[in-house]
């Protein structure tokens, strides 16, 4: 990328904070450091980052209440938000976020994140044939899910998927016209099967059914007891 990206990241965990800053700093961007929710909305208010990173737990404002703030002002920025726990992932993506980031990510991961965000709220994102060696699933002539990259291609046009719903229609387009357990997907997701977990199953599942309906050939099911389906015409 052309373009050095200037990136307003928050996090109270002082040796953290350091070690990602330094490494996102190695990878080529340019790094604003805060440590709190406050000192986040003070430095956004103070300079136009290019994306907004967000420690989920901060005392005082947390990063999701940052996030929301920020977005209250500017419908644009992308803004990640990143945690161990990933129980947040659903409420960070209902509310505006770009991306839900877990920590123990690569560096090179969570940076590739970051300027996805920064391509798809420019409207840059290649909408190119994806490569032979892409994982590439075709819902119809026009439209494919490139499990490789978590993009979804809406008649062409690029659909960046955060990590969750992006391995939860990696396992459906891999088992299309096939139930797929909930117990299956939380191993996937998660590591283990926890019932508790079944609401953000079918949160995922309502998000990506919504973008879904942009494909006449192509309907997410959802059957108690037996779990989701993709199905599809095969292409």
């Amino acid at each position: 990328m052309e373009k050095k990206l200037d990136i307003l990241y928050a996090e109270d965990h002082l040796e953290t904070a350091a070690r990602f800053a330094r490494e996102m700093e190695a990878y080529g961007f340019r790094v604003r450091t805060v440590h709190n929710g406050e000192a986040a909305l003070r430095a956004f208010g103070e300079e136009k980052p290019d994306a907004v990173v967000l420690d989920y737990r901060m005392p005082g404002i947390s990063g999701l209440e940052a996030a929301e703030a920020i977005r209250r002002t500017d419908a644009q920025v992308p803004i990640l938000i990143l945690s161990s726990y990933t129980e947040y992932a659903a409420a960070t993506l209902k509310n505006g976020c770009a991306d839900f980031i877990r920590k123990d990510s690569s560096t090179e991961e969570i940076c590739l994140r970051i300027e996805r965000a920064w391509q798809a709220s420019q409207g840059t994102l290649p909408a190119s044939e994806p490569a032979a060696a892409d994982e590439v699933y075709y819902l119809n002539e026009s439209s494919w899910y490139n499990a490789s990259t978590f993009t979804l291609y809406l008649d062409e046009k690029p659909v960046p998927l955060s990590g969750m719903p992006g391995q939860f229609l990696a396992k459906l387009c891999r088992q299309q016209n096939h139930f797929v357990t909930a117990e299956e997907l939380c191993q996937i997701l998660w590591g283990v099967y926890n019932k508790g977990k079944q609401k953000q199953l079918h949160d995922y599942a309502s998000r990506l059914r919504k973008m879904l309906e942009a494909i006449p050939e192509v309907a997410l099911r959802s059957v108690p007891g037996k779990g989701f389906q993709l199905q599809t015409i095969d292409y």
